[in-house]
Order: C-alpha cells, then sequence, then structure tokens
C-alpha cells in the first residue's frame, strides 16, 4: 500500500462521517427560511437605491447633505439594532418549545432594550447638525441636510419596532410574511418620496427634507403592518413584570452584535470617504460596487438569520447529532451559494460596466476600474456566505463576544492597514483598497467557520 492509499484510507471514513449529518430536509428548512429574508434585505436595498436617485435630481449639494445624515443614521442604527437582536436566540428557543410564559416575558424586555436604545440614539441624530462640523464636515451640507437628518432620527423609532418585529416572525419561522409587507411598501414609498420631495396637488414639496419624512412614513406603515401579521400569528401579550435576568442575557449577547455589525459596515462607509479624498477619479466606480454588494449581501444575511433560528431552536442541551446536522447542512448551503456569488458576479463584470460607464468621459479607464472591483467583490463572496452563516450557527449558540473580535480583527486589524498600504504605497486607488477589504473579509469569514468547529466537537 502506498503513501498516497494510506492517507485515502485515513480520510475517508472522515469524509464518510461528515456526509452522514448532511441532512437534506434540514438544508430545505434553511433554504426557506433564508429565501424570503434574503429578499426582505434585497427590496431595503431598492428602496434605498430608489431614496438615493430621486434626492440626486435636486443637485450633488442635497444629495450629499442627505448622505451625510443617511450614513450617520446608519452607525446609530446598526449598534441599536445589534442590542434588539440579542433577543433572537432565546425567542427562537422558546418559541420551538412553545413556551408562552417565556416568550411573554421576552416580549416585555424586547420593548425595555427598544427603549433603551432610542433615548440616547434619537437625540444623538436629532442634534447631529450641530456638532458633526467638528469631524470638518461642510457646514453648508450640515445645514442643508439638518431637516432630513431630523426626521431621520424620528424614523429611528418605528423602524427599531420593525426590527423588533422581523426578529419575532423571523423566530418563529414565517419570515414569508414579513416579505409581503415590504414588498407592498417599495411603491408606497416612492410615492410618498416624489409627494414629499417634489410636491404635488398644490403642495409645494420639502425637498431634501421630504425624502426623511416619507422615510418616516413608510417606517410607520412596516411597523404597523408588521405587528398585525405578529398579532394574526398569536404572538402576543406581555408580562405583567420585568424579567431583568432575561434583559442582562439579551444585553450580554446584543452588544457584541451591535459592534460586530458597525465593525463591518464601518470600513464600507470610511472607504467611501478615504476614496473620495484620495481618488476621486474612482469614486464613481467604488460607489456603483458598494451598492451591488448591498444586493449581494442579501444572500448572506439571509443565510445568518436561518442558520441562527435553527440552531438556537435546538436549545442549549441538544443532541451532539442534532447540532451536527444544523452545522454541516448550513455550511453546503453557504459554500454552494458563495459558488454561485462568484460565479454570478464574474460574469457579469464586463457586460455590467460597458453598460453602466460606457456613456462617460474617460470610459475605458472607469470600465477597466469598474471591472477589477466588481472582480474583487465577486472573490469576496466565495468566503462571505460561509462567515455569516458561521455567525449566525454562533449567535444560535450564544456566542457573539468571539465573533466580534474576530470581526474587528478582519475588518479593521487586516483591511484597514492592507487597504491603505495598497492605496497610498503602491498608488492603486480604489483597487488597492478594495482589495484591503476583501482579503480582510475572507479572513474574517475563515476564522469565523474555524470557530464554529468548536461547537462541532462539543
Amino acid at each position: 500500500m502506498t503513501a498516497a492509499d494510506i492517507t485515502t484510507e485515513t480520510f475517508r471514513p472522515r469524509r464518510r462521517r461528515l456526509a452522514r449529518y448532511i441532512d437534506t430536509c434540514e438544508m430545505r428548512k434553511i433554504s426557506r427560511l433564508a429565501t424570503p429574508i434574503a429578499l426582505v434585505a434585497m427590496v431595503n436595498m431598492a428602496m434605498s437605491i430608489t431614496d438615493t436617485f430621486m434626492v440626486a435630481a435636486l443637485g450633488s449639494q442635497a444629495m450629499a447633505a442627505v448622505a451625510i445624515g443617511s450614513d450617520f443614521y446608519s452607525i446609530l442604527f446598526y449598534l441599536a439594532t445589534g442590542l434588539l437582536a440579542g433577543l433572537s436566540p432565546a425567542y427562537a428557543e422558546a418559541w420551538a418549545k412553545r413556551d408562552y410564559a417565556r416568550l411573554a416575558r421576552l416580549r416585555t424586555v424586547g420593548w425595555m432594550l427598544l427603549a433603551a436604545a432610542a433615548v440616547p440614539v434619537i437625540p444623538a441624530i436629532w442634534f447631529a447638525p450641530n456638532y458633526l462640523g467638528a469631524l470638518g464636515i461642510d457646514q453648508g451640507l450640515l445645514l442643508e441636510g439638518t431637516g432630513y437628518t431630523r426626521a431621520m432620527a424620528l424614523t429611528l423609532l418605528p423602524m427599531l419596532a420593525v426590527t423588533f418585529y422581523r426578529n419575532r416572525l423571523t423566530a418563529l419561522e414565517k419570515p414569508g410574511l414579513i416579505l409581503k409587507i415590504t414588498l407592498g411598501i417599495v411603491p408606497l414609498n416612492a410615492g410618498l418620496n416624489w409627494v414629499f420631495i417634489y410636491g404635488a396637488a398644490g403642495f409645494d414639496g420639502m425637498g431634501a427634507t421630504g425624502a426623511g419624512v416619507a422615510s418616516c412614513l413608510s417606517a410607520i406603515c412596516i411597523a404597523m403592518g408588521l405587528a398585525w401579521l405578529a398579532w394574526r400569528a398569536e404572538d402576543r401579550g406581555l408580562a405583567c413584570w420585568i424579567d431583568f435576568a432575561e434583559f442582562r442575557s439579551a444585553v450580554r449577547i446584543g452588544w457584541p452584535i451591535g459592534i460586530a455589525t458597525l465593525a463591518e459596515v464601518g470600513i464600507f462607509l470610511g472607504a467611501t470617504l478615504f476614496i473620495a479624498a484620495i481618488a476621486p477619479q474612482d469614486t464613481a466606480a467604488h460607489a456603483i460596487v458598494l451598492r451591488l454588494a448591498g444586493f449581494t449581501y442579501a444572500i448572506p444575511v439571509g443565510l445568518l438569520q436561518a442558520a441562527m433560528v435553527r440552531m438556537a431552536r435546538l436549545g442549549v442541551d441538544a443532541r451532539r447529532a442534532h447540532r451536527r446536522r444544523v452545522i454541516a447542512s448550513a455550511t453546503v448551503i453557504a459554500l454552494v451559494s458563495g459558488g454561485a456569488l462568484f460565479l454570478a458576479l464574474a460574469a457579469l463584470a464586463l457586460p455590467l460596466s460597458e453598460v453602466v460607464m460606457g456613456n462617460q468621459p474617460d470610459a475605458a479607464v472607469l470600465t477597466r476600474t469598474l471591472v477589477m472591483l466588481i472582480l474583487i467583490l465577486a472573490a469576496i463572496e466565495i468566503a462571505e456566505p460561509l462567515g455569516t452563516t458561521s455567525a449566525g450557527l454562533l449567535r444560535g449558540c450564544d456566542d457573539t463576544c468571539v465573533p466580534m473580535i474576530i470581526s474587528l480583527f478582519g475588518n479593521w486589524g487586516v483591511s484597514l492597514p492592507l487597504g491603505l498600504v495598497l492605496c497610498l504605497g503602491f498608488e492603486t486607488g480604489a483597487i488597492g483598497v478594495w482589495v484591503g477589504m476583501g482579503i480582510g473579509n475572507i479572513t474574517a469569514s475563515l476564522f469565523m467557520f474555524v470557530r464554529v468547529r468548536h461547537y462541532w466537537q462539543r
């Protein structure tokens, strides 16, 4: 027997042991849960793009003012939603066990968490135009965007309610209901934008401020629709007392989720400002790829939520075989999704770039840059579904601190210095920044998957 034969014989039993945990039934459950969540994320991105294009008609000054207010709102919103996400694993576990008393306690805790997040964050957004100038942002832009920013401060409250209801309905494995409501809001949001930005029927419109007002009204409508769906699903009722143990547990699990999400989103938001200052000729290509990344990221988001729910439903005392079935099945779906995203983006890179940049001055240079950025995004997407799915599995095990550290290390410890070196040291512009972000993202994804092995072996 040769050395190759010995190696083959050694690893073949391991492959067989792994294959027996790949459960097609579990894969179908994860896919059915992840698909509507991913579609909701895509619809939300479509709403954001609609807002951007409608405000762009007012001019570059208005668009820049709205972008500043929107990005600052997003930073604080992700922090706040992380706190609410800490309740999701416990909610999924309680629903799986039909522990209605605990569900009532968790709903009470959820509204407390929402209030705890909203009280400091709403004033921080409302008064942002008064203090963001200290960061060097043009005072004229801040002044023009004041109305929009303050409208977004009010939008935070219904959006936190939307997040809370979405988390609950996802824990109940009813994301299809969320999709129905969200799809109905897309045309409503566009109509409200038109009325409040440009005016209609004698109403003059409010300009950029109108986009914030439209967002607030749309968020209220979504929150009301999801509340009605939760009521119909019998996900209702509150406890008569506050369970501070559950509150502390949710905070312990939730705050690292907020930091980890902000670490990942923040590096991309920061890249926009950096590229605009250092390589302005690449800003348009970067902005396009960033929005494309928003669409592709919807699939990893769906897998994250689905993996978290399926793992959390098992409970802390789950059998190792059950836990392994969820991990193996979710991992296979993540790997297949990553491969499919890579092939789709690689195939679209050149034709999409030619269509978007074909009419621009210096079209050949811009097209080449955009093609390279899309190919880098395609490489990122090979590993990103694996990383986000692993993060969801870890959340389902109430493990959020280590993933937070991994996210900070990958997205800032690796991406930031590497992107700076490639961009400034080798003068590669946006391509260098994206290579740095890609390597950092892939590093975080692989470390996240390694962390899951701890729960495979338990």
